[in-house]
C-alpha cells in the first residue's frame, strides 16, 4: 500500500542513470585475437604479483591492485593480459574515486598508442571517457566499438553519445542497435528502453519482442511500467488480460499499483468485477484505492459487503477498510463508521484514513469536482459518532486536523493513546507495540514495561528489537541473567551487525565476568563515532576488564561528551577519577 504515497514519483529515465545503465553495464565482449602468436613470458613472480592484484582488485583495492599489476608487468613486460589488466584497473579507480582523472586520461592515451583495445577494453575507455567528460576520446571509443565489434550495445552508446550531447535522434544507430538485438532478450530490453527517448510506442514494441525470447517477471513488471507511463489508458486492461490469478498475483498487484500511481483510476475501476472474484485482500484494497478516489459508491458497496461476509484476518482487512471508513465519515454513516472502525488494526490505519481522505481532496480540487473537509470530525460532534470511533479514534483524527506539525504534543499524545488502546485489545502493528514501549520508558514504568515485553515477543517472535530491549533489561536482574543471554542472543542472531545489540552481548558477558567473551563482541560497537553514553561506558569498562587502560581512558572521556544521558555522564566521570587515580 506504500507505493500509493509515491504518487509524484514517476518512471524518468534520467540521463545519468541511462548512461551509467549503458556504460557500466555492458557485458564484457571478448575480441578475437586471431591467430597471433602470444608474446608473455610468465613466470613464478609474475604469477604471484598478478594474483596478488587481482584479489585486491575484486576486493576493491584498485590503487594497491594497480601498484601489483605495475609489478606483474615488470617481471614479464611483453604480457598483453597484464596489460589489459592494468587499464580495466584503472578505470575501476577512477570511477571508485580511486585514481585522478588527469592521471587516468594519461594512461589511457599513453595505452592508445602502444597497444590494440580489444572490447573490454573499449568499454572501459568509454566508461572512462564518458565520466571525464572526453567527448573527443569517447567518440573515438563508440566508433572503434562499431568498427571492430559491431553490437546493439556500440550503436545504442552512439546514439545516446548524440542524444547527451545536442538532443539530436540519431535514427539510424537505433535502427542499427533494434537489428543487431533481435536474438538477445537483454539486448532487446536496453534497447526498448533507449528507444523511449525517440519513440516511445516503439519502445513497447521491441519489449515485448523480448519477452517472446524470455518471459521474465523483472521484463513484465518493465512492460506495465512503460505501458502505462507511454502507453494508452486501455493498456490496463490488456495486460490484466494476460495475467492468471494466482500463478500472477504479484504482476497483477504490480499493475494496479502502478495504475493507480500513474492515475489510471476508471482503468482499474473496470476490472472490479475480476478484482472482486479474486477475493484477495491486497488486490482488493488496490482497487477500493481506486473507487474511493473516484468516489465509486457502487464499488465502495461492494467491498463493504465483502467485509460483511468474509472472515479474514484482521491485519489484511484493514488495507480495505481504511478506505471504506473515510468515506463512511465523510458520508456520516454512522453504522458503518462503528463496523469499521472496529477493524482497524493499529494507528498506521488510522494514519491512512486520514491521509487518503486529504489526498481525495487534493484530487478533488485538482479535478474541480466535490468539496470536502480535511477534519474529519464535524465542529459540533454528534455523541453517536463520538460512540462510534471511540475516544483515543476521535482524539486522533482531530489532532490530526488541528496540528500544524508532525511533532505536534497534542496529536503525539493522541498517537500513544491511540497504539495503547490497540496494544491493550490485543492489536496493534509492531511500531504500535513499540511506541508504548517507548512511553513506559520514558515515564520509568519499568514493571509494566516487563510485562508488556514479554507480550511483544510472544506476539513478535523474529523481531530483534524486542528481544534485545526484553533481554538487556533483565540484565539488571542477576537471577535472570542466562535468559536474558538468550534472548540477546536471538537479536544479534537476527541482526549480526546491529552495534546495540552487540553491546548488550558485550555487556551480558561482562556481567558474567567473562572478559574475554565481551572483547570478542565490541569490534562494531567500537567503531560508531558518537557512541551514546550508556555504550561508551560498557566499552570502556570492557577494555578495563582485558588490561587495554588506553581505550578505557578513550571510551570514558566519549561517555562524558553524550550530555543525553546524566546517569552514565556521572558514571564515567567516577570511572575515569578512578582510573587516572590509579598507581
Amino acid at each position: 500500500m506504500t507505493e500509493r504515497k509515491l504518487l509524484k514519483r514517476l518512471i524518468a529515465l534520467p540521463s545519468l542513470i541511462l548512461a551509467l545503465m549503458l556504460f557500466s553495464c555492458a557485458a564484457p565482449q571478448n575480441g578475437k585475437l586471431g591467430s597471433l602468436p602470444d608474446p608473455s613470458r610468465p613466470n613464478l613472480a609474475s604469477i604471484y604479483f598478478y594474483m596478488s592484484a587481482s584479489y585486491l582488485h575484486y576486493s576493491g583495492d584498485f590503487a594497491s591492485a594497480g601498484q601489483l599489476y605495475q609489478k606483474a608487468l615488470e617481471q614479464d613486460p611483453h604480457s598483453p593480459q597484464i596489460a589489459k589488466q592494468i587499464l580495466i584497473n584503472a578505470a575501476y579507480a577512477f570511477v571508485n574515486g580511486q585514481m585522478g582523472q588527469e592521471e587516468v586520461l594519461a594512461i589511457f592515451a599513453e595505452a592508445r598508442q602502444r597497444q590494440s583495445f580489444d572490447a573490454d577494453l573499449l568499454n572501459a575507455a568509454n566508461t572512462v571517457y564518458s565520466k571525464a567528460k572526453d567527448s573527443e576520446g569517447q567518440l573515438w571509443s563508440i566508433n572503434e566499438s562499431i568498427a571492430r565489434y559491431p553490437s546493439a550495445r556500440a550503436y545504442l552508446q552512439k546514439f545516446y553519445f548524440s542524444y547527451s550531447n545536442d538532443g539530436s535522434i540519431n535514427r539510424e544507430a537505433l535502427n542499427s542497435a533494434q537489428k543487431l538485438a533481435s536474438g538477445s532478450h537483454d539486448d532487446l530490453v536496453l534497447t526498448a528502453r533507449m528507444t523511449t527517448l525517440a519513440d516511445p510506442l516503439e519502445s513497447l514494441a521491441i519489449l515485448k519482442k523480448a519477452l517472446k525470447l524470455d518471459k521474465r517477471s523483472d521484463t513484465q513488471r518493465l512492460l506495465a511500467e512503460m505501458s502505462l507511463q507511454f502507453g494508452k489508458p486501455e493498456e490496463v486492461g490488456n495486460l490484466f488480460s494476460t495475467y492468471s490469478y494466482p500463478e500472477d498475483k504479484a504482476l497483477i498487484l504490480h499493475l494496479l499499483q502502478l495504475a493507480n500511481k500513474f492515475d489510471r483510476l476508471p482503468q482499474i475501476l473496470a476490472l472490479a468485477d475480476n478484482l472482486m472474484a479474486t477475493e484477495d485482500q491486497a488486490l482488493l484494497g488496490e482497487l477500493a484505492f481506486a473507487a474511493y478516489m473516484k468516489a465509486d459508491r457502487q464499488i465502495l458497496n461492494k467491498l463493504w459487503q465483502y467485509l460483511q461476509t468474509h472472515s479474514n484476518p484482521p491485519e489484511s482487512n484493514s488495507q480495505i477498510a481504511v478506505f471504506l471508513l473515510a468515506d463512511a465519515l465523510n458520508e456520516n454513516d454512522i453504522k458503518k463508521t462503528k463496523t469499521l472502525a472496529g477493524i482497524l488494526y493499529g494507528v498506521q490505519d488510522a494514519d491512512d484514513v486520514f491521509l487518503y481522505n486529504a489526498l481525495r481532496l487534493g484530487f478533488a480540487a485538482r479535478d474541480g469536482s466535490e468539496k470536502g473537509d480535511l477534519n474529519l470530525i464535524p465542529q459540533e460532534l454528534n455523541p453517536e459518532l463520538e460512540e462510534a470511533l471511540g475516544q483515543p479514534l476521535l482524539q486522533f483524527f482531530r489532532t490530526a486536523a488541528q496540528s500544524v506539525q508532525k511533532d505536534d504534543p497534542r496529536h503525539q499524545s493522541a498517537r500513544i493513546a491511540l497504539s495503547e488502546f490497540y496494544v491493550l485489545s490485543d492489536k496493534g502493528y509492531a511500531s504500535d507495540w513499540s511506541a508504548l514501549l517507548s512511553e513506559y520508558h520514558r515515564q520509568n514504568r519499568v514493571d509494566e514495561k516487563l510485562v508488556l515485553l514479554r507480550k511483544a515477543i510472544s506476539r513478535f517472535p523474529d523481531n530483534p528489537l524486542f528481544l534485545n530491549d526484553l533481554g538487556y533489561s533483565l540484565l539488571d536482574y542477576p537471577d535472570s541473567l542466562a535468559e536474558a543471554g538468550q534472548l540477546i542472543s536471538r537479536a544479534v542472531a537476527l541482526e549480526p551487525d546491529n552495534p546495540y545489540y552487540l553491546d548488550s552481548l558485550a555487556w551480558y558477558h561482562y556481567l558474567r565476568q567473562d572478559y574475554a567473551s565481551a572483547l570478542i563482541h565490541v569490534a562494531i560497537p567500537a567503531q560508531m563515532e558518537n557512541p551514546p553514553g550508556e555504550i561508551a561506558y560498557h566499552l570502556a569498562l570492557i577494555y578495563k576488564a582485558n588490561h587495554d587502560l588506553a581505550k578505557a581512558e578513550s571510551f570514558l572521556k566519549k561517555a562524558l561528551e553524550d550530555d543525553s544521558s546524566p546517569e552514565y555522564t556521572q558514571k564515567a566521570k567516577a570511572a575515569l577519577e578512578q582510573l587516572n587515580s590509579a598507581p
